[in-house]
């Protein structure tokens, strides 16, 4: 049985039969939305208001890859309250689960892209009482492409009306441009992922003691190194000195996972300086936690001024509603 944490109210909905097209009318009578962002890691599923208010919750951590012989629909019906098929009649999808191998995989649509451009591509299913979209990922077709599923709605839920770089830190860090509330430009920085794999299974883990955490002064010594230009090399010349620098007990074995990621922030942000206006214009770091506040840390430390924000995506699934409930978009 799954284990479900309710926000504010118990409640549940229900799995999607047949496929069928947009019925764009019928999305014009409802007042209640459910957005739903299920990664490869997480379920998130908000009951929105169509002003785009949040009034309930649901998060779980079955993300998509723990989801055993594609029962998406079978979790789906349990992940989420029952009542809320009383209250919504439309849910939209963003995340891995549109995804390769994810419930019902969508395309991507290529930036400079908004949400209008984003309904347009979205692939809905329908039963006699819910209606599920699920919306495509976004794409950058440059000399290197580059592609994101779910962050793109985060990220104009950030910007709002703004122009900004919008980062958002994790395994695969994000950077995005927003202008005139279109994902403009996006690039994807792996250091998190990196560090994670070299922190667990390498030469260098072997000196990290059992049970220790990312230590503060490990990462900022990490990103410290990383911009030092007194010393040889970039990253991949520095990274083994997580080990040497322990061998003559120059570091502390516990600072060693800290200082592996602390370089490769302080590498991406160095790669990311060359490609994105980060001192000019607002940049906007998202997400909760420490990981946000480390990245914050090393991006005021290279100069950077960046502002936290912890934003729900339920204004874009909003506005995406509403988008979706005018046919002449679509004409």
């Amino acid at each position: 049985m799954l284990s479900v944490k309710w926000a504010i109210d118990p409640a549940r909905t229900k799995r999607c039969g047949r496929r069928s097209r947009p019925n764009h009318s019928a999305w014009k009578e409802l007042r209640m939305l459910i957005g739903v962002e299920w990664t490869s890691q997480a379920f998130c599923a908000d009951l929105i208001e169509d002003d785009g208010r949040v009034i309930d919750v649901v998060q779980n951590a079955t993300g998509t890859t723990a989801v055993r012989d594609r029962r998406f629909a079978e979790t789906f019906s349990e992940l989420l309250p029952q009542v809320w098929r009383n209250q919504a009649k439309a849910a939209y999808f963003s995340g891995m689960i549109t995804g390769r191998g994810g419930w019902v995989e969508t395309g991507f649509v290529a930036a400079p892209a908004g949400l209008s451009d984003i309904g347009r591509a979205a692939v809905t299913h329908a039963d006699a009482e819910l209606t599920l979209t699920f919306l495509p990922g976004v794409s950058s077709l440059a000399a290197l492409p580059d592609v994101m599923r779910g962050e793109e709605i985060r990220a104009l839920a950030a910007a709002g009306q703004a122009n900004a770089t919008v980062v958002m830190p994790g395994l695969h860090t994000k950077f995005v441009t927003v202008e005139a509330e279109r994902i403009a430009r996006l690039g994807t920085y792996v250091g998190g992922e990196t560090a994670k794999l070299l922190s667990r299974d390498s030469l260098v883990s072997r000196l990290i003691p059992d049970g220790a955490a990312i230590s503060e002064a490990g990462f900022d010594r990490g990103v410290a190194t990383a911009w030092d230009q007194s010393l040889p090399g970039g990253a991949l010349r520095r990274l083994f000195s997580a080990r040497s620098l322990v061998l003559f007990d120059r570091m502390p074995p516990d600072e060693i996972a800290g200082y592996i990621l602390g370089l490769l922030v302080g590498a991406e942000i160095a790669e990311a300086e060359q490609e994105w206006p980060l001192r000019n214009g607002p940049v906007l770091v998202l997400g909760p936690g420490v990981e946000a506040q480390r990245y914050i840390r090393a991006l005021r430390q290279r100069g950077i001024e960046a502002e936290h924000r912890q934003v729900s995506a339920a204004p874009s699934f909003a506005k995406l509603h509403q988008v979706l409930s005018r046919p002449e978009q679509f004409a």
